[in-house]
Parts: structure tokens; C-alpha cells; sequence
């Protein structure tokens, strides 16, 4: 059996060449490829077809779509298609670098027994393939405390095909944090899968992370609302872990972690120019008032000074584009 199963969940055929193209590059071969088509109106099969004379591609066409609606049931469907120990689920539009299964595996073979969760750092490429924006490198070993407080800060940068985990812990542990969208679902998991002995980032050439504009991180006029229960859901979620995994010494204080995660949260509201206060997001927003050191007053002030700066803001922009040029 190969020891590594790259899983890309397809819908977009837009870019699916050039991902499959950098996985048929790999400098190693030791592993198999599995595409899970979500019932997309795009020719997946057809795009696999160019490919299955240089790869192990298995390709599956579900009769229905699921990611539309709840896409880390997607994400499990695809991996319940393989059975190799080791999962990268890749996506259908970035690229990987040509030694990054070579690196991997080496990893695996030397600190595999030890090790649940491997990282690879990653650059933003756009429609051509060419690098847009470059990401803070992680160090070559990460706490999930010190991970989870540095995405608040804003300090890295984090996306799903940048990451390798090993398939026993994955189940164990009850597969992907499912939150709506799986807005937050994989740092989520990275946390959980990286608690008891870290995420060990690969040095070397970088995975591109294709930001194109289909991507859902690129999307929020029509499911911001959801995306802000999700991060709800997320440090709820949060605040239930670090009880259960108290912070060891040189680690940061459950105290540190939520306060730096409401800071986050909104910011993250204003990235996705969410309206706090509009009944569905207001109804979700005061569930923090569960979670240790928040408290309801407090959240409903910063609901108001939020929606009061972007509606200033968007007074500014109107005022902008009216006056005489």
C-alpha cells in the first residue's frame, strides 16, 4: 500500500488541470490520488482523463451535491474513498511544489511515529499561477496554543491544502470540526490534531494557494451571516478545548487565547462587512456571552461600534464617489 493518499474534492474545473499537473510532477511517486467530482456541472472526469496515464487516479462521481450545503461532510465523503495512513487533502485549484511528497515522505518515515499533523508553508498565486502575496514562514515546530493565538494575531496565515495528517489520529479524534461552511473547520482540527505533539512545518519550496475570486474565503455577500455563527461556533468550540487540554508551561493562558480570539472574531466581522446587529447575527454574537470573560454588555458595545464604523465608512465611500471629480 502507498503510504500517502492525496484527496482533492472537485467541483471547479477551472484550475483543475494545473493541480493535478503539480501533483503529476512529484519528484516521488509513492502515492495515489483520489477525486471526489460533487456533482459539478464542470467536465471533472474529463480533466481527470488527461491525467490517469501519469497518475494512480482514482476518480468518483457522487449523484449528488453536497458541498453546497454542508462542506465538511463533502471533504469526509472524499476521504472515506481511500485508505492509506497518510491524507493531504489537496484542493482542486493550488498547486504543490515538485519535491513536496519527496520531503513529506522522508518526514514521515523519520518522525511519523510521533508526529499527527505536517505543515507546509504556503505563498497566494493568482489566476496565472504567479505569487501575489508572500506568507510569514511557521517555525519548524508549533504548539496548537501558540498556533491558535498567532492566526488571531493575524501573524500566519492558514488554509486547508497545506496540511498532511495522519488518518489514525484523524478518525480518532472524530474527523474535521464541522462548523457551518467550514469557515474555522480546519483550524479547528489543526488544533485538535496538533495538541499532543504539535504541527511540524517542512521547509523548502512553498504550496500556492490559489486566490482566483470562486474561492469561498472569497465569498461573503451571500453567506456572511453563516460565517459569523461559524466563528461563534469556533471559539465556543475553543473555550470547551482549552478546559480539556490546560496549557503547559511556556504555553499561552486560556485567559490570553480568548481574549486575543474576541479581538479576532471582530475583525474578522469587519473583513467580512458583516451587520453585528441585524437579528440573525445579533442572535449569534450574544452565544459568546457563554464563553469565559465575555460578557453580554460588552459584546452588544462592540456589536454597535462595529456596524457604527462601517456604516460611517460606507458614508465616506458614497460621499467619495459623489463628489465632483
Amino acid at each position: 500500500m502507498s503510504p500517502l493518499a492525496i484527496v482533492v474534492p472537485a467541483f471547479k474545473a477551472r484550475f483543475l488541470d494545473a493541480a493535478l499537473g503539480s501533483i503529476a510532477a512529484q519528484t516521488c511517486r509513492d502515492f495515489q490520488v483520489y477525486v471526489g467530482d460533487d456533482a459539478s456541472p464542470d467536465e471533472i472526469d474529463g480533466v481527470c482523463q488527461r491525467w490517469r496515464s501519469r497518475l494512480n487516479l482514482h476518480f468518483t462521481r457522487f449523484a449528488g451535491n453536497l458541498g453546497s450545503v454542508d462542506l465538511v461532510a463533502q471533504w469526509h465523503r472524499c476521504i472515506a474513498l481511500s485508505h492509506e495512513p497518510w491524507v493531504w487533502l489537496f484542493s482542486d485549484d493550488d498547486v504543490m511544489p515538485a519535491d513536496a511528497v519527496d520531503r513529506l515522505l522522508r518526514a514521515i518515515r523519520t518522525e511519523g511515529d510521533r508526529i499527527d499533523l505536517f505543515h507546509f508553508d504556503a505563498d497566494q498565486i493568482d489566476v496565472q499561477g504567479r505569487v501575489t502575496r508572500t506568507m510569514a514562514e511557521y517555525p519548524p515546530s508549533m504548539g496548537a496554543r501558540d498556533f491558535a493565538l498567532r492566526r488571531f494575531r493575524f501573524e500566519i496565515m492558514s488554509f486547508a491544502p497545506d496540511y498532511v495528517f495522519k488518518r489514525e489520529s484523524f478518525e480518532r479524534l472524530g474527523g474535521f470540526v464541522a462548523f457551518p461552511r467550514a469557515w474555522c473547520s480546519d483550524d479547528a482540527t489543526w488544533i485538535r490534531l496538533g495538541a499532543a505533539n504539535g504541527i511540524r512545518t517542512l521547509p523548502g519550496a512553498k504550496v500556492g494557494w490559489r486566490h482566483s475570486g470562486d474561492n469561498i474565503s472569497a465569498r461573503h455577500d451571500e453567506d456572511g451571516p453563516q460565517k459569523v455563527r461559524a466563528q461563534v461556533d469556533y471559539l465556543l468550540w475553543l473555550d470547551g478545548f482549552l478546559t480539556q487540554h490546560p496549557a503547559q508551561p511556556g504555553e499561552p493562558s486560556d485567559d490570553i487565547l480568548l481574549r486575543a480570539g474576541l479581538c479576532w472574531f471582530f475583525r474578522q466581522a469587519d473583513y467580512l462587512q458583516a451587520r453585528l446587529l441585524a437579528d440573525e447575527s445579533r442572535a449569534s454574537v450574544m452565544r459568546l456571552a457563554a464563553v469565559r470573560g465575555y460578557s453580554r454588555t460588552k459584546l452588544l458595545a462592540s456589536m454597535i461600534r462595529s456596524d457604527w464604523q462601517r456604516l460611517k465608512e460606507r458614508r465616506q465611500r458614497r460621499a467619495h464617489a459623489s463628489a465632483p471629480q
